[in-house]
């Protein structure tokens, strides 16, 4: 166990420390001889100088010191005196006069004595022979003389046997242990704050947030505790409550990398990107080796375009902690977007081998192979993924893409379905849905999939263009609307500066279909112009046909 630096361990003068020292002294004495309620932490102690109560441990230490020194010209008195130093020598270092990170949470434990008891075990042992050997220089007794003394060895190694056993259950899982500690020592904010822990990874946020309520009764003033039940309010979703015990923290130990960590975690959630990055960089300056600081800044420089950073520090989230599913996943997805999908399927096959059940380590293992143009290796991977999470919307929508590239237009259609399901807002399912609708000549239905996309994306190009030449030109009456054609058009052109032909061609339609002929027409020669610079050959000669109704003063009908 070690010290933190800012972390003051001992708080009491050193008279009182002297006291408590005399105090553990005959704890460990009698958990040596009693080995019985035994606890992984045990209550801290407090200690009065003022009291004369809190003296007699010492007062009892130096009487049995001098007692014993009185003795020492004798072999018996010579072997206890030797037993009583040694095993107070060995306990020196733990008796609280050094820093020991551990006594901050209990100021004895039973593993500290392991070394002392070699003493009180010595003088057992050695007064055990010397009980037998009196006895058989008292009578030739078999039974007295070796077959009780064997059968009390037995029992006596058998007894500790069975309560190492029974005690050694205890540390079989962190659960477990926690609970065995609460059960002797119900103030442990230790074991409430490392329950919550557990409960937290689980994903049991309630429970968490209970224990470490629990220890911040036993102790107002934890950062680390306040931290821990911040971010548990998290999970819930109860920003508010979680910012006030992360400053709280903060406020008790600004010298924790973690609570800045958190900040940084409720600024992002909060939505100011920048704050949450001046958290995760003070995260880092407090711990440099930070994996999960470095991890999250990654993410938020990627989101905010800077990938060449954002691979600066995944690269460093790795280094620091090897095996980091989610590192190595956010590296690989960020060579996957900087178009380096080869390189990117090095650190994802480590971040699967690191999880195998990590979904999106698949999934964006699926991406690469397709950019690669291997969908034979790319769907393996996107069904992995939505068969680890089925409600992957995204896993969902690249599996219906790779479907549509293959022609099989239905199972993409299938796909496209369930990312809807997943997620009613992803305006590329309702885009694809719409091609592929237009493609059945289910002209309602394309149009309702092509408004949804544009409801949610809306300066979304292609969906724009689409709708706006299914209103303008539909020789079903039912689907033509002039009035929405115009307007959508006329927004996929500006945003395209009209420097895009077919965006034009299909503005000249809708201008056409709203009885501007003349308009239409300059704005086809526009698009003719366009396309022939551009060598679109094909293009240019639909717009030239389109052209030839506007002349005539005639919409378009397809």
């Amino acid at each position: 166990h070690r010290a933190i630096a800012g972390e003051q361990i001992h708080s009491s003068p050193p008279l009182e420390r002297f006291l408590g020292a005399s105090q553990a002294f005959w704890f460990y004495v009698l958990k040596a001889l009693v080995p019985t309620q035994l606890s992984f932490v045990y209550r801290q102690w407090t200690i009065d100088s003022t009291h004369f109560i809190f003296w007699l441990p010492f007062l009892v230490m130096l009487g049995a010191a001098l007692a014993l020194y009185r003795v020492r010209h004798s072999r018996k008195g010579q072997a206890m005196l030797f037993c009583f130093g040694y095993f107070l020598l060995m306990l020196g270092p733990i008796l609280g006069f050094l820093k020991i990170y551990f006594q901050k949470y209990s100021p004895v434990a039973d593993h500290w004595q392991y070394f002392a008891l070699i003493g009180i075990c010595a003088l057992a042992g050695g007064g055990g022979a010397m009980l037998v050997r009196w006895i058989r220089s008292k009578t030739n007794n078999i039974f007295l003389g070796t077959v009780l003394p064997g059968f009390c060895l037995a029992a006596l190694v058998g007894t500790m046997g069975f309560l190492t056993f029974h005690r050694a259950v205890i540390f079989a899982d962190a659960e477990r242990l926690w609970l065995d500690t609460l059960a002797k020592n119900p103030s442990s904010w230790l074991a409430h704050n490392n329950l919550g822990l557990m409960f937290a990874a689980r994903g049991e946020a309630k429970e968490a947030i209970a224990h470490y309520s629990l220890a911040l009764e036993a102790n107002p003033s934890s950062a680390e505790v306040h931290n821990n039940l911040g971010a548990a309010y998290v999970q819930e979703g109860r920003i508010q409550e979680a910012e006030a015990q992360i400053r709280q923290a903060f406020a008790e130990n600004p010298k924790i990398s973690m609570t800045e960590y958190d900040l940084g975690i409720i600024a992002e959630v909060k939505g100011f990107p920048h704050e949450a990055e001046e958290h995760y960089r003070a995260a880092l300056r407090l711990d440099p080796e930070s994996p999960t600081a470095h991890n999250n800044l990654g993410c938020l420089l990627a989101a905010n375009g800077n990938a060449s950073g954002a691979v600066e520090e995944f690269r460093s989230a790795i280094q620091f902690l090897p095996n980091f599913p989610e590192a190595l996943n956010n590296l690989g997805n960020s060579l996957i977007n900087q178009g380096r999908p080869t390189e990117a399927l090095t650190w994802l096959n480590q971040a699967i081998s690191a999880n195998p059940r990590y979904a999106a380590a698949h999934f964006n293992a699926g991406r690469a192979f397709t950019i690669l143009s291997l969908p034979n290796k790319a769907l393996p991977e996107l069904q992995k993924a939505v068969e680890l999470q089925p409600s992957y919307a995204l896993a969902h929508l690249e599996i219906g893409n790779l479907f549509m590239k293959m022609g099989r237009d239905m199972a993409a259609a299938e796909r496209y379905e369930q990312a809807l399901q997943a997620n009613p807002n992803l305006s590329a399912a309702h885009y694809q849905l719409a091609v592929i609708s237009s493609r059945g000549q289910r002209w309602q239905k394309a149009i309702d999939h092509y408004q949804e996309a544009i409801r949610i994306s809306p300066d979304w190009i292609e969906p724009l263009n689409n709708l706006a030449w299914i209103h303008a030109t539909h020789s079903d009456v039912r689907f033509r609307d002039g009035v929405a054609a115009l307007k959508m058009a006329s927004h996929a052109a500006d945003l395209t500066q009209h420097k895009n032909p077919a965006t034009l061609d299909t503005l000249a339609a809708a201008q056409a279909e709203m009885k501007q002929f003349a308009l239409a027409a300059e704005t086809a020669r526009s698009a003719l112009e366009l396309a022939s610079g551009a060598g679109a050959e094909q293009l240019a000669a639909q717009i030239r046909t389109h052209l030839a109704f506007y002349e005539k003063k005639e919409s378009v009908r397809e």
